[in-house]
């Protein structure tokens, strides 16, 4: 997304919030999450990726690893001891489907959590920590 695509989203933006809502702290609150969250891929769009990366995108980036890492093993266990639950208390012939999914799903996070990825094979790859 260029910087002109990027501003033209935002004044979109900013003109539905303002005939559905006017202008109020809640408004303004949403508008510049919308705004910083749209800000993400336009940074990295127009990014020179030849740059060696700055400290502060050094680290946000692992910022934002240790974050998601965070959510997926909490929310990976959740669903996990979700299924644990469902097939402990209920009847597993009825609910094998809800107990699947979210073992399954629970799984997954948990290895996005470690791995970061389908890209990635270890621990280290997503965190940059390899030479």
């Amino acid at each position: 997304m260029g910087t002109t695509a990027y501003l033209v989203f935002l004044a979109v933006v900013a003109i539905v919030i303002y005939f559905k809502a006017g202008i109020s702290q809640g408004s303004i609150t949403v508008f510049l999450v919308v705004a910083t969250l749209a800000a993400v891929p336009w940074y990295f769009g127009t990014r020179n990726r030849t740059q060696k990366p700055s400290r502060a995108e050094r680290l946000f980036a692992t910022a934002w690893l240790w974050v998601r890492r965070l959510l997926c093993f909490a929310l990976g266990v959740i669903c996990l001891g979700g299924a644990g639950y469902y097939a402990l208390s209920g009847d597993p012939n009825k609910e094998w489907l809800v107990i699947i999914f979210f073992g399954c799903f629970g799984i997954a996070l948990l290895y996005y959590g470690v791995v970061g990825g389908h890209k990635q094979q270890s621990f280290r790859d997503d965190s940059g920590l390899q030479k």
